[in-house]
C-alpha cells in the first residue's frame, strides 16, 4: 500500500475507510464497478412471484441475515402467504463458533416461520437471474459491504430492493426512488418497505423501472472500463 503511486478504490465509503485505516495521504479516486448492461435483462417486470422475497449472498452475520427471522415474521403479519427464500454458501459465525450461521437463523426462527422459509444454499451463477426474475422484492440488510454487487444486479433487473443504509449504500440507491435504504437492525421500517412492495404492484414496478435507469446511468460497464483507462493514463503521465 505504501508503495502505491495511486489507489482506487469501488465506492466513496470503501475509500475513506482505507485512508482512515491505513494513514493513505494521497486522494483516493473511486470508480464503481460496472455490469454488462446486455447480460441483464428483464423483459417482463411485471410476472413474478407476488410474496416472494429473495436475499442472495453469503449465510453469515455480517450480512445481516441474522436478522432476517425478526424482520420476516413482521411481514408474515400482513402477508401471511409471503416466502423468503436464502440462497448462498452457509459459514462458519466467529461470535458464537457456530459451523453454521443457517443453524443460527434456525434457532432464531418460531414455528409460524419454518415453513416460510427456504434456504437454497449455493446456486450456479448462471442460474441466479431466474431467481431474481421470480422475486418479487430483494433483500440485503448487509452491515459490511464494499459495493454489493448483487445490489446492482437485481436494480438491472428491475427489482425494487430493500437495501441497507449503511455507508456505500447510499452511493448505489436514491432512498424510495430507486430502491429503499433501512438500518438492518430497524425491524419495523425494513419489514414496512417489504411489505410496501408486495402490497402496491405498482409501486414495486415504479422503483424497478427507476433501479433500472440507476444501474444504466452509474454501472454500465462500458463507462467504468473508459473511467479506469483515464485515470490509468493520467497516472502514468504525472
Amino acid at each position: 500500500i505504501r508503495k502505491a503511486k495511486a489507489y482506487i478504490a469501488p465506492t466513496d465509503f470503501a475509500g475513506q475507510t482505507t485512508q482512515y485505516i491505513f494513514r493513505i495521504q494521497k486522494k483516493i479516486k473511486t470508480i464503481h464497478y460496472g455490469l454488462s448492461l446486455e447480460q441483464f435483462q428483464n423483459n417482463a417486470p411485471a410476472e413474478f412471484e407476488k410474496g416472494l422475497i429473495l436475499y442472495i449472498g453469503t449465510l453469515i452475520r455480517k450480512k445481516g441475515v441474522l436478522e432476517l427471522p425478526a424482520i420476516f415474521e413482521k411481514v408474515l403479519q400482513h402477508h401471511p402467504q409471503a416466502q423468503l427464500v436464502l440462497i448462498g454458501g452457509d459459514s462458519y459465525d466467529l461470535q458464537t463458533q457456530s459451523p453454521s450461521t443457517w443453524a443460527l437463523i434456525q434457532q432464531k426462527m418460531p414455528q409460524i416461520l419454518q415453513n416460510r422459509i427456504k434456504y437454497l444454499g449455493k446456486v450456479p451463477y448462471r442460474e441466479i437471474q431466474a431467481y431474481i426474475k421470480k422475486a418479487n422484492v430483494c433483500i440485503f440488510p448487509t452491515f459490511a459491504e464494499t459495493l454489493g454487487m448483487v445490489t446492482i444486479e437485481s436494480m438491472a433487473m428491475q427489482k425494487a430492493v430493500v437495501n441497507s443504509n449503511i455507508g456505500w449504500a447510499v452511493e448505489l440507491i436514491d432512498d424510495g426512488v430507486n430502491g429503499f435504504l433501512v438500518h438492518p437492525q430497524n425491524h419495523s421500517l425494513f419489514a414496512q418497505r417489504i411489505i410496501e412492495c408486495i402490497s402496491d404492484v405498482d409501486l414495486c414496478l415504479k422503483i424497478g423501472s427507476e433501479a433500472r435507469l440507476k444501474v444504466e446511468q452509474k454501472f454500465d460497464i462500458q463507462q467504468k472500463v473508459q473511467e479506469n483507462i483515464d485515470f490509468y493514463l493520467e497516472v502514468l503521465q504525472n
